[in-house]
């Protein structure tokens, strides 16, 4: 066993090689065919791909503007290829640079729903990071409709709109979006899939938000058993379900301070074995316990 482990570490490509058989097969082609080819351009955006899962986003930007710019010439502005170009050059730009590409590929008549759906979602989460929640939300309510059409209404893809679009909207619709999206969930992934207990635990935060208590406490006790099925009773997610359990419990009347505070214990001791003492969340679950009545 230890010796077929070493073989297939010996087997694994060299990133710096792999880098090169790209970049070398970008040069190949401009020498062989131009460098307005199209397939000088394919090479261009293999190289780009590459870099950008690689994470070298300078490189992978220098890449796709390589291949946008063949691409404009030789389609035009409105080719579906250009368009996912310039959808390619935005996910590895700056900020504002990114927002004008997806805003210029958005308007153009050769734009779908299969290129508009990403592009608009990934809009809505510069517009979100940007702390403006109303351009957010017209974003992810366009990508919405544009997943449905590609993707199906019961799709994962979907559902995480869905929660995004909850962020930015008020808590009754927020609520609505993520009984939306924890039916998707269960649907796709069963009931106890993580998928399906962090929209149990969303949703439950909703519904704390509503002032519906109850409901938070059952939808609460549901996405902290799955994620002990499905991630075990020591993963950080179970922390953050049980936070919200304890919250959700102790703005009930009568609520058992004991009990509540268990919970917080536990979550603390979970967020220390995992994420350490000075993490945030284990200070906030700290905070939160100290901050119970005696």
């Amino acid at each position: 066993m230890l010796l077929l482990a070493a073989v297939a570490l010996a087997l694994q490509p060299d990133p710096a090689a792999l880098r090169k058989v790209y970049e070398d097969h970008v040069a190949r082609c401009e020498r062989d065919f131009g460098p307005r080819d199209a397939r000088t351009a394919q090479a261009a955006r293999d190289l780009g791909f590459y870099m950008r899962e690689s994470g070298d986003k300078k490189a992978a930007t220098t890449a796709f503007a390589m291949a946008l710019a063949i691409d404009q010439a030789n389609l035009g502005p409105d080719a579906r290829q250009t368009l996912a170009g310039e959808l390619a050059l935005a996910s590895v730009s700056p900020p504002p640079e990114a927002e004008a590409l997806f805003r210029k590929a958005l308007t153009s008549r050769g734009m779908d729903s299969t290129l508009a759906a990403p592009a608009l979602s990934a809009l809505g989460d510069l517009r979100f990071a940007a702390k403006d929640p109303v351009g957010a939300a017209a974003a992810w309510r366009l990508a919405l409709q544009h997943s449905e059409i590609v993707n199906g209404k019961d799709s994962d893809p979907v559902a995480k709109i869905l929660y995004n679009l909850s962020q930015v909207v008020d808590t009754k619709e927020a609520v609505a979006l993520l009984e939306r999206a924890r039916a998707i969930a269960v649907g796709n992934f069963g009931p106890n899939h993580p998928e399906t207990a962090t929209c149990e635990v969303n949703l439950a935060n909703a519904l704390l938000h509503a002032g519906r208590l109850s409901d938070a406490v059952e939808h609460a006790r549901t996405g902290l058993a799955a994620f002990e099925a499905s991630l075990g009773p020591r993963h950080p997610r179970v922390s953050v379900a049980l936070t919200t359990l304890a919250r959700a419990l102790g703005g009930q009347k009568g609520a058992d301070r004991k009990s509540i505070a268990d919970l917080y214990r536990r979550a603390v001791e979970i967020d220390r074995l995992s994420l350490g003492d000075k993490d945030p969340q284990t200070l906030a679950d700290i905070r939160a316990l100290n901050a119970l009545p005696k």
